[in-house]
């Protein structure tokens, strides 16, 4: 197989942009931003940096690296060797320069690859036309798909997806980089969120609910973002379940899954039996592309897991996907 010169450019968007948020860099070219810290081929601090990133965006869609860096890495004696799923057992490795010498060369052969003969990563996925019969709120209402704040309609627009893939959204200067721009209130970031999501949507509609948040449905669930106060931040959050009952068992599926997420957070409600995940960003800092990292993440991590958990512990989905879920996370 004839050999290429690593290139940034090789890797895919979703996975350079979630390293990017991983590091905290602006994302508003992420490739270069890579380039200018890593240089132009990564070497063994880049995968000690990033290595949680790779394990849950890269290896899960390329079951041939992992399976070479798992089989190499259990020869070493490396980690829980009675693991016997690949990416269980990575987990269970510590992150040693052993771990980055194995890996890196993997990660090479990826950026050495052309873009068109790349797995595509599943984030976000397939285009969902939402499927709802009511959309249970926290503490609220049931509207209809065609009420839901920021509703989108008959599967043209969405969360990502294959048409994104590369799409640069329009770009505001960072909220709150400047003396002049520190968020001082709820309504102000709430109007920058806004603003932010009509934007990439190309959705003038997209308007608060009475309560304040912000939402665009996306498979079978809604995720909504609003904006806390003390510190000032944006909530992202959506309800995977309702009705359903505490178990140990529940608690320690949802510790496991804790586990995989780097940025979000999975969390049982006992007073109103609901399952929810969720991440914030501060105010301060905030970029119109961090913003919509975040939400893709919760939006197809909470698509994937509301089928799972259903499957297994039961409960009541907010809605139904049009086919079976297929992300990876």
């Amino acid at each position: 197989m004839p050999r290429f010169r690593f290139n940034w450019d090789n890797l895919d968007s979703s996975l350079t942009t979630s390293l990017c948020v991983h590091l905290h860099l602006p994302g508003v070219n992420p490739t270069a931003e890579l380039k200018s810290v890593y240089g132009a081929r990564p070497r063994e601090d880049f995968v000690e940096d990033v290595w949680p990133v790779l394990m849950q965006v890269w290896l899960p869609a390329h079951e041939e690296a992992l399976k070479r860096i798992s089989t190499s890495l259990r020869e070493r004696n490396v980690g829980d060797t009675s693991v016997s799923d690949d990416l269980q057992y990575l987990r269970s490795c510590r992150n040693t320069i052993g771990l980055r010498r194995v890996v890196l060369p993997e990660f090479i052969t990826l950026g050495e690859t052309a873009p068109d003969s790349m797995v595509s990563f599943a984030i976000p996925g397939e285009v969902r036309e939402p499927q709802f019969g009511g959309r249970d709120r926290i503490g609220g209402v049931q509207p209809s798909p065609e009420s839901a704040p920021g509703a989108i309609s008959g599967g043209s627009d969405r969360i990502g997806g294959n048409e994104d893939e590369g799409k640069t959204f329009p770009k505001s200067p960072q909220f709150g980089s400047d003396a002049s721009a520190v968020p001082k209130s709820v309504d102000h970031l709430r109007l920058w969120v806004q603003n932010t999501l009509r934007n990439a949507f190309d959705d003038q509609s997209i308007e608060p609910d009475d309560e304040g948040d912000l939402s665009i449905p996306y498979g079978s669930v809604i995720p909504f973002i609003t904006i806390n106060d003390e510190p000032l931040r944006a909530e992202i959050y959506a309800v995977l379940l309702r009705d359903i009952e505490y178990s140990e068992q529940l608690l320690k599926t949802l510790n496991l899954i804790n586990v995989r997420l780097i940025f979000e957070k999975i969390a049982y409600i006992p007073d109103q039996k609901m399952i929810v995940l969720s991440t914030q960003l501060n105010a301060i800092g905030i970029t119109q592309e961090s913003l919509l990292v975040h939400l893709r993440m919760v939006a197809a991590t909470s698509d994937y897991f509301d089928t799972q958990l259903h499957e297994q512990f039961g409960g009541r989905q907010l809605g139904e996907d049009r086919k079976q879920d297929e992300q990876v996370v």
